[in-house]
């Protein structure tokens, strides 16, 4: 008989009468359904069953989703009965036992939970989900979950017909054609199915049909009232999952580690995978070195296959590679080669060596902030040379030392110097955004959380706070010392037997005029030009004078070796110009800066050499006479300087002399009398004096119980012997029974340790629990450096000490001395801007304030220096999840499903409008669109908007009748549109550097020259080399050498003459010789194109 609904026949209440007086039905279905056609289809054969009069249905399914309703929801309204069985799926394991139920129930609920959240929050499925929430509530519906180990049948049960196959109670199962269902109408076999196998199976089942409408009710499109609290939590467990759910990697691990660490781990590997580096920027003290440690791990040696082993390199100071990184890669067995910060310094270094290795980490990063350095330039032609895949990995506490261009500069290693690298996460141009986060128009938390992994020691301490356990491996349990400021008193004016006031006067009355020839330009030859080297001068004198009262309050020692290195500069450049009738330009010389700024003299240059340098310009264009006078002037000023540091030091009363020294000497022999000592200074002639000192003074040493061990460090002591003294002094902290510390009675372990800031970074000296600072903190964040040379988890001092030397008297006259000086040099800048050399020197009135509050022993201070060398921390986002995990539970966030919805009160300190939060793939986005019309999109301003402490914060208050269905249609179009954008720009080929496009447009007017048939041919380029030098040119960005002075001579060189085959034939020579011949860079990338139904609202909330 064909399938259909056949009409020959009257019917009764949808049914038919047959010969012996049974109900027949009119409607006679196919054989089978396999959603191949409309006919078969399994939702239009239900349906065709429930409109000629079926009012019981019973299901048995594996699965049911809401969306069904759309299909059969106005066909089941009219059932008089209808029952749900819900099986056990095959992937979930039922011990037949209480927990078996209670696992099938959080089954359903989350499977349940992640259909609802598939389906766009819209009008229509709001109202289907009212519609089925109203039908289940009803009587005559039920809903069981099955008890028994496994149900795999699907089977649909009415009066008159049974259907049984593989289709769940799903859309798809109602429509794709990869099923198969019988379709059987022999009434017998209907009731034996009903009366005997679903009967007992629903016995055995257990009554789920509260936890079914909860679970509705509690979706997005539900009536469940979430919290604002709800909304922040879930918005903030989306965002952080990925990272604070641990998984089995440091189960590979040999690098063992906190808690905390194993995060960091996570993060950081999430972010190198994504854009192949990552700056691990945690504080002081809380173990950088293991992060980079387990990196290298799992980069060099989890990585390796067949045919492949990848090799690491490590960049790092000269004292750590020693103390630290050569012994601990031997210890976890990672084999990677280890270079100095100091050999990548040098002119010499072949920086081509070292250009192929497959993951580059450096070590105290923030050393190469400054781009005007050998260091940084022959590290930046090394990475922008090798291979393209290169993981780059930078270690620093401090990314941000003078200004947040230092972290522009080292954020170039991982970009390769390309600006417009980071354009698919909202920076169009890097340099461009640099220039907006400094002038307060951006945040550069957007950069952060894609490059950088960053907890501070506040971050930890509120997550102990909070009842967090910090585990540190071998020391079990763990917490951070309470720190306290001392001041150290003394008399400034005093000192120096009074000559103090007249030293600072002469200082300031330095004209320095050999910085400075321009100043002395006949007039007719002064141009916009010869101003502005005017103005750069005077900023580099004004800076030379600050550091020689840097020095001067440093020690006698250290300001004499710079006056007498000035006296020996100036007397040299006088005779050349009386002796030999040569000016020499200094204005634009950094050396001597640099010797001066240079805090630990390693290996000060050749005055000889300095001056041999320098260019010679012609004479007859100044006034010689005037510029002479001026020379001899600052000549005999500095030799007044000299004969009073002479006569300073035939006093023999040391308090007169010296009396930081002799406050210094007291302390040691009073409260610190047989404690474990670092003194800290700036300057290495400061060290070594307070070592001669200290040893010399027997009387001193007889104050200490037994005669105290003391030793200096500083850059003329070479590693070897450095390593050797760090683990005499702290031998716990660094010695290991394969590798113990030199200690004997010729070496004895040090009480007293004098060291300049050759220690301040990467050292673990917290044997120790008191730290000295004998130098005024010009830069007070150095305290921080030097401080987390002790403060490390794992002390175990319950409180550290830290010291610091201020003059009693004369303080304030030095200060606005040094404010003079430094005003001066920022309206120079605003009238002609500064380079690093000159600004990452200068002192801000930020620092001068605090170093009057660090006189004061202001106690806060600790704190917001570390705040303020933070930048941004995401864990301070990341605490209130982390407390509520630890409160409530993993399965207690997780149940919160995605897509909803809250309101909060209006306040002051949040705009009013709606709050979005989605997500695509790994790629969060955070708007809120504003009553005013503004869209906010920075994160951590919208995570101060959405902030709620407690879920009693903040009551849930939504507008009447108020409906986002329209705001969520903007607010996705406009996501999609901005993903779509970037999408297109990728498509763009980046913008290169000034070098590339001069270059360009060089040899594009040398190819329109190759055309020209009057040009002569030696001036012609071969058309393929022209070829192969234009494709570097136009592919391979050369910011890395735009300081190289090859390159510089070749560009001068076609300026002067524009011979195209010399310029050509120049530049292949270059690119060969620096390696710049190979593939195209392929920029990475993890956008992928998003549609409407690939955006997930994680959840929204109304504000006022």
């Amino acid at each position: 008989m064909p399938y259909g609904i056949q009409l020959a026949q009257p019917i009764a209440n949808g049914f038919r009468v047959n010969k012996k007086g049974f109900s027949m039905p009119q409607y006679h279905p196919p054989d089978y359904a396999d959603n191949t056609d409309h006919e078969r289809q399994m939702h239009t054969i239900l349906q065709q069953m429930l409109r000629i009069g079926e009012r019981r249905l019973d299901i048995a399914s594996g699965f049911f989703e809401p969306a069904v309703w759309r299909l059969l929801g106005d066909d089941l309204r009219g059932l008089e009965s209808f029952r749900l069985l819900l099986g056990r799926p095959p992937e979930l394991v039922n011990p037949d036992t209480d927990a078996g139920i209670i696992d099938l129930r959080r089954f359903y609920r989350e499977r349940l939970r992640e259909d609802l959240e598939t389906l766009p929050l819209n009008r229509d499925y709001a109202h289907l989900v009212d519609e089925l929430v109203a039908f289940l509530t009803a009587d005559h519906a039920a809903v069981r979950y099955f008890n028994g180990a496994f149900l795999h049948a699907k089977a649909y049960i009415t009066d008159h017909y049974a259907i049984v196959g593989s289709s769940n109670f799903t859309p798809s199962g109602m429509t794709r054609t990869a099923e198969l269902n019988l379709i059987q109408q022999t009434g017998a076999v209907v009731r034996d199915l009903r009366d005997n196998w679903y009967e007992r199976m629903w016995a055995n089942a257990t009554d789920s049909k509260a936890e079914l409408i909860a679970a509705l009710r509690e979706s997005k499109f539900g009536d469940a009232q979430w919290t604002p609290h709800d909304v922040f939590i879930k918005v903030l467990y989306e965002y952080f999952k990925d990272r604070i759910i641990p998984d089995n990697l440091d189960a590979r691990m040999g690098v063992e580690l906190a808690s905390f660490q194993q995060e960091g781990l996570r993060e950081a590997i999430r972010l190198i995978d994504r854009h192949g580096g990552v700056i691990v920027s945690d504080a002081v003290g809380l173990g950088k070195t293991y992060i980079g440690m387990s990196l290298l791990e799992h980069y060099v040696l989890g990585k390796r296959k067949k045919g492949h082993i990848p090799r690491g390199l490590v960049v790092c100071p000269a004292q750590l590679r020693d103390l630290v990184w050569e012994p601990k890669l031997n210890e976890y067995g990672i084999k990677a080669e280890v270079i100095s910060q100091e050999a990548v310094s040098r002119e010499s270094f072949d920086w081509r060596t070292f250009n192929r290795y497959d993951v580059v980490l450096i070590d105290e990063s923030h050393n190469f902030r400054n781009p005007g350095t050998n260091r940084y330039q022959n590290l930046m032609k090394m990475l922008a040379t090798g291979k393209q895949e290169t993981i780059v990995i930078l270690l620093t506490a401090t990314p941000v030392n003078n200004s947040i261009w230092d972290l522009y500069h080292q954020a170039a290693f991982i970009t390769r110097g390309q600006d417009a690298f980071f354009r698919e996460y909202g920076i169009n141009n890097l340099r461009s955004f640099f220039n907006e986060v400094q002038e307060g128009g951006a945040d550069v938390f957007t950069l952060l959380e894609q490059m950088m992994v960053r907890r501070s020691r506040m971050d930890i301490k509120r997550r102990q706070e909070a009842g967090e356990e910090i585990h540190l491996p071998g020391k079990g349990v763990i917490r951070f010392p309470d720190r306290k400021l001392h001041t150290v008193n003394y008399d400034l004016a005093g000192t120096y037997d009074g000559f103090y006031q007249r030293i600072v006067k002469r200082i300031e009355s330095l004209a320095l005029i050999s910085f400075n020839i321009e100043q002395f330009r006949r007039e007719e030859q002064v141009d916009d030009e010869v101003e502005r080297v005017r103005q750069y001068s005077n900023a580099l004198i004004g800076l030379l004078k600050t550091l020689y009262l840097k020095r001067l309050e440093s020690s006698l020692e250290a300001f004499e070796v710079s006056i007498q290195r000035q006296r020996e500069y100036q007397q040299r450049f006088y005779d050349y110009l009386v002796g030999e009738s040569r000016l020499l330009n200094s204005s634009m010389n950094r050396r001597l800066l640099a010797l001066e700024a240079q805090g630990d003299d390693l290996a000060p240059d050749n005055l000889q050499a300095i001056v041999d340098k320098l260019p010679e310009v012609d004479i007859d264009g100044y006034y010689i006479g005037e510029l002479r006078k001026k020379l001899r002037d600052d000549i005999q000023t500095l030799d007044a300087i000299l004969e009073d540091i002479t006569l300073i030091r035939t006093q023999e009363d040391e308090t007169q002399r010296d009396a930081k020294l002799t406050q210094l000497k007291r302390l040691l022999s009073g409260d610190l009398c047989g404690q474990k000592v670092i003194v800290f200074s700036y300057y290495q002639d400061t060290a070594q004096y307070i070592f001669e000192a200290l040893c010399d003074d027997l009387t001193w040493q007889s104050t200490w119980p037994t005669v105290p061990v003391i030793e200096a460090v500083h850059g003329s002591v070479d590693g070897q012997r450095r390593e050797a003294l760090v683990k005499r002094f702290a031998p716990i902290a660094n010695a290991t029974p394969e590798n113990p510390a030199p200690i004997d009675d010729d070496n004895p372990e040090i009480d007293i340790l004098i060291s300049t800031d050759v220690l301040s970074e990467g050292q673990n000296l917290q044997d120790a629990g008191v730290i000295i600072n004998y130098d005024l903190h010009w830069t007070p964040i150095r305290m921080i450096q030097r401080a987390g040379r002790i403060d490390r988890l794992g002390t175990a001092f319950s409180t550290l000490r830290i010291y610091n030397c201020f003059p009693q008297d004369g303080l304030e006259t030095m200060l606005n001395l040094v404010q003079r000086l430094q005003d001066r040099i920022r309206d120079i800048d605003r009238t002609v801007g500064l380079d690093a050399s000159i600004l990452g020197e200068a002192i801000s009135v930020r620092s001068l304030s605090q170093l009057r509050r660090l006189r004061d022993a202001d106690q806060t201070l600790i704190d917001e220096l570390e705040r303020e060398i933070e930048l941004v921390s995401t864990d301070e986002m990341k605490l209130p999840l982390v407390v509520y995990l630890q409160q409530m539970g993993l399965e207690k966030v997780q149940s919160i499903p995605r897509g909803i919805g809250s309101g909060i009160a209006p306040s002051h300190h949040r705009p009013k409008g709606v709050f979005f939060a989605f997500q695509a793939g790994d790629r969060h986005f955070w708007r809120l669109y504003t009553a005013e019309g503004e869209v906010i999109k920075d994160k951590r301003r919208l995570y101060r908007y959405i902030f709620v402490p407690t879920p009693d914060t903040e009551k849930r208050v939504l507008p009447p009748n108020f409906e986002v269905y329209d705001m969520l249609d903007e607010a996705t179009r406009d996501v999609i549109k901005e993903i779509n954008k970037a999408l297109r720009a990728r498509r763009v080929k980046p913008k290169l550097g000034a070098i590339n496009r001069e270059l360009a447009e060089a040899l594009r007017q040398a190819s329109l020259l190759s055309v020209d048939d009057t040009a002569p041919e030696a001036s012609v380029a071969p058309s393929a080399l022209r070829e192969q030098v234009q494709t570097v040119v136009d592919n391979i960005s050369l910011d890395a050498f735009k300081r190289d002075k090859r390159l510089k001579e070749i560009r001068d060189a076609y300026s002067g003459t524009k011979n195209q085959r010399e310029l050509v034939e120049a530049l292949d020579e270059f690119f060969i010789e620096n390696e710049l011949y190979r593939d195209v860079p392929v920029t990475r990338t993890t956008l992928e194109e998003v549609h409407e139904e690939d955006l997930q609202l994680v959840a929204y909330e109304v504000f006022g």
